[in-house]
């Protein structure tokens, strides 16, 4: 599954996005790893909601 997301940059040009656990676990049960154009997002178990916080930048 493919879905595209739009999000602005702040004003300086950057965009600042951090992954957010929500209420099912912490942050050191989440893996994240950087790959080029991709960010990898792993969870203790499948089929976990995984939210990106946009941290500098604003969503659409």
């Amino acid at each position: 599954m493919r879905d595209v997301v739009t999000f602005r940059s702040g004003p300086d040009g950057s965009l600042i996005l951090a992954p957010d656990p929500g209420e099912d676990y912490d942050y050191e049960d989440m893996e994240v790893e950087l790959s080029g154009r991709t960010i990898h997002v792993s969870t203790p178990e499948g089929g976990q909601k995984v939210r990106l916080e946009v941290v500098h930048g604003e969503s659409e």
